[in-house]
């Protein structure tokens, strides 16, 4: 029976701080940080489905965020004006689809979406950052305090894009692209 091990390695007093079996998941396929050193985000295999789990190294927890048929990669923590949450690429067809078990595998292209981690209900809001028709939007990221990036191979070539947030006096959130 494999086992998922961690550990974290303290640079400085050059010794293994925590050492822990990571139960729940059957493989972790990406990992970042999160706002502290204590909080890792994972995109991670459970029960045949990729989704994003978040983990509390000194409690030893682990949260998943999202439960769906689609595959989530290369989750990263964000925080813009306004907005906070986890940022990651899909092949889910728009922030709403319908997940279940009767949806078959996707066809769509992998897209960039931001899950809403501060609001604590069962359901959780997404929203769709790039509408990409052919290729894949992968490895989005913070670049700065308004603008996320990521890469398009749309036209056959990876590309970097970035984009932005604005919100209007009406309070509505507003995407462009550079």
């Amino acid at each position: 029976d494999a086992k998922i091990k961690m550990f974290v390695w303290d640079y400085v007093a050059k010794y293994k701080r925590y050492k822990q079996v990571i139960e729940g998941v059957d493989q972790i396929l990406d990992a970042s940080f999160m706002l502290d050193a204590n909080t890792v985000i994972f995109s991670a295999v459970k029960n045949g489905h990729t989704d994003i789990f978040i983990y509390k190294i000194e409690e030893n927890k682990l949260e998943q965020i999202t439960n769906d048929v689609y595959d989530e990669l290369n989750p990263t923590f964000v925080s813009f004006p306004n907005r906070s949450g986890i940022i990651f690429s899909s092949n889910r067809p728009s922030a709403d689809a319908p997940s279940n078990d009767t949806i078959l595998p996707s066809r769509y292209p992998f897209n960039v979406f931001m899950v809403d981690i501060l609001n604590k209900s069962a359901i959780k809001q997404i929203t769709q950052l790039s509408n990409l028709k052919y290729g894949n939007a992968t490895y989005p990221m913070q670049y700065n305090t308004n603008h996320f990036t990521f890469v398009a191979d749309e036209n056959g070539i990876g590309n970097r894009y970035a984009g932005f947030f604005s919100t209007q006096r009406t309070g509505l959130d507003t995407l462009y692209y550079v």
